[in-house]
């Protein structure tokens, strides 16, 4: 996908999902702010899920709050330390049903 809002269109299309993001930041966030609660709520430290995912720990620290860009590789990669699906780490996303 050329950008980050066009891949997540494709990834909602993908799995028949109705969501609306209002910008790139908004989906940032949200993807942090989900990493971080499945990250606490395993008891689980940045350092242990950046050793885990294989990536530094500043870098969690900022997908985190939001601050940096997410690769859809990356993401895997966190969902699969984390121990939950790729979706559920997504914003808001909701079945069209």
């Amino acid at each position: 996908a050329p950008d980050f809002i066009s891949g997540m269109d494709m990834v909602k299309d993908a799995f028949g999902l109705s969501v609306e993001f209002s910008s790139l930041e908004e989906v940032l966030v949200g993807i942090g702010t989900n990493i971080q609660n499945t990250r606490k709520s395993r008891s689980m430290s940045q350092s242990e899920l950046a050793e885990i995912a294989g990536v530094d720990r500043a870098y969690i620290s900022l997908v985190e709050n939001g601050k940096q860009n997410i690769t859809m590789s990356a993401l895997h990669k966190f969902s699969e330390a984390l121990g939950v699906s790729l979706i559920s780490l997504m914003p808001s996303l909701s079945s069209t049903e």
